[in-house]
């Protein structure tokens, strides 16, 4: 060593060696991913010269995986040092800390974890812009707008079930097409995409729907007319994670053409097995009647289920318990048996439910019953329900039905005692054309042994989706009313074309 020229910045006592060697180990981590501290460094300093004395390695530190890679650094930075090594240490430094510092403060660090001095190079995002074409995000675009719209579409339900559902829907179809295509967007301009932001509380939105109609029946003297049959708007959506509400007035309204709240309810999601909704909602009987209007393969519910209906628009105020598990459904109300937008007349409650399960993919069953009292002051008469339906659904097929009898007391002694229902198949045609036909049958008989005929009719049906629910519906009935002494109700053959908008 006597022949080597001695280091410029060695025969500088303590400041320069001590400066650039602080400097080397202050830009140099633990494996662990820490930072040496000065303390750290000073206590380097003192058994590094005990190492030397006792020409040891480091391995009597007390931190020997961190320490040990600080010794091991500074003796090998003595030991290699050479005049032109320390020349370029003293003029690469000042750009060696300009280039960490903005990389640091880019948020692009040079160093990798647990790899000192390393370099993470970034591809440019243009680079895969091209990969990206104009058509993956305009059908990105259209799924975004076919599941909002649809997803909307079912949440303008007024029924009892399909506000939630429709709800869950929409929430997971805008957020699966919004992600899509703001992946595909965000590739197509260099950006990189960022987390799909979660549902803001609250969130409403518009609902309703609208049909249009054209009437024609034979030997009647009504005349054939375009009219408005039912126009509904309103509001549904979450007020938190475990609130919704749903509020949908009519501006017209069958029979009396009149506005009218159709549904004015709060849900209270408890548990999957308990759902509490309070207000005006559609009363838990039978298939047809908790279903949405705008959902029925026909054009409007069966002259049947109407008939037998005991509930103004067949709905109710009052509160309902619900839930599903593993294939059972459940609802239960407590209403005040009047009405929709009727005011209660006597104390006692009607009690109404249905119990469905689902038998397997395809075959759904349920049943259902009611235990009230007729809402008249002086005599509150009694009068019970049952009900029995079923619904299988198949690819293209659908075949459902159900079955009501009721009983009645009346104020003048006795029962009065009707029954009845229908069956209805359909198949889909091409994804669009539904043709339906559907048989229904009305005993409305006061004798207790159902000796007297009643009314009977064949609908036969043709529907044009447009999109999801949107449609063009043409039913023909064929109606026989057989009930003696009832000619002037006897109702004749009827054709109605409808246009359904739904929101």
């Amino acid at each position: 060593m006597a022949g080597r020229p001695k280091c410029k910045i060695h025969n500088y006592q303590g400041k320069y060696r001590k400066s650039i060697h602080i400097i080397i180990l202050k830009l140099w981590d633990h494996p662990d991913g820490t930072k040496i501290t000065d303390k750290e460094l000073m206590m380097n300093n003192r058994r590094n010269g005990n190492n030397r004395r006792n020409k040891r390695n480091g391995t009597d530190l007390t931190n020997p995986q961190g320490e040990r890679v600080i010794h091991r650094l500074e003796t090998q930075t003595r030991r290699s040092c050479s005049p032109v090594f320390c020349k370029l240490l003293w003029f690469g430094m000042p750009m060696i800390l300009l280039l960490f510092w903005e990389a640091s403060a880019n948020g692009n660090p040079f160093s990798a974890p647990g790899i000192p001095g390393s370099l993470t190079v970034q591809m440019p995002a243009n680079a895969t812009n091209n990969a990206a074409p104009d058509a993956t995000t305009d059908a990105a675009s259209d799924a975004t707008a076919h599941a909002a719209s649809d997803a909307t579409a079912h949440a303008a339900s007024d029924a009892t079930a399909n506000v939630a559902s429709d709800a869950t829907v929409n929430a997971t179809s805008n957020a699966t097409a919004n992600v899509v295509s703001g992946v595909t967007a965000n590739a197509a301009s260099g950006v990189t995409p960022a987390a799909a932001p979660e549902q803001r509380l609250p969130s409403y939105r518009v609902t309703g729907f609208m049909q249009q109609t054209f009437t024609y029946e034979q030997d009647s003297d009504a005349p054939a007319a375009f009219s408005i049959h039912r126009a509904r708007v309103g509001v549904a959506g979450r007020v938190t994670d475990r609130i919704s509400v749903n509020i949908v007035a009519g501006a017209l309204e069958p029979l009396g053409r009149n506005p009218q709240l159709v549904n004015g309810f709060v849900d209270f999601d408890v548990h999957p097995m308990l759902r509490i909704r309070t207000g005006q909602f559609l009363v838990p009987f039978g298939l047809e009647g908790p279903e949405a209007i705008f959902m029925n393969p026909a054009i409007e519910r069966s002259l049947t289920i109407r008939r037998m209906n005991m509930f103004r628009m067949f709905r109710d105020v009052g509160v309902q318990f619900s839930g599903s598990q593993e294939g059972f459904t459940y609802a239960i109300a407590i209403i005040n048996g009047t009405g929709a937008n009727v005011a209660e007349r006597i104390d006692m409650k009607d009690l109404i439910g249905r119990f469905g399960y689902h038998a397997g993919e395809f075959l759904s069953l349920g049943f259902s019953f009611h235990v009230g009292r007729v809402p008249l002051p002086a005599t509150e008469p009694d009068r019970y329900g049952l009900g029995a339906d079923m619904t299988y659904r198949r690819d293209d097929v659908l075949l459902r039905g159900e079955y009501i009898a009721r009983k009645e007391e009346q104020t003048t002694g006795g029962d009065r005692n009707q029954h009845g229902g229908y069956l209805l198949a359909g198949y889909t045609l091409n994804g669009s054309w539904q043709p339906i036909l559907r048989y229904e049958m009305h005993m409305p008989d006061t004798s207790h042994d159902f000796s007297d005929t009643g009314l009977s009719i064949l609908t036969v049906g043709l529907n044009y989706y447009f999109q999801r629910q949107n449609r063009v519906s043409v039913n023909y009935e064929f109606r026989n009313d057989r009930r003696s002494g009832h000619a002037s109700v006897v109702p004749g053959n009827l054709l109605t074309v409808q246009m359904q908008v739904v929101l």
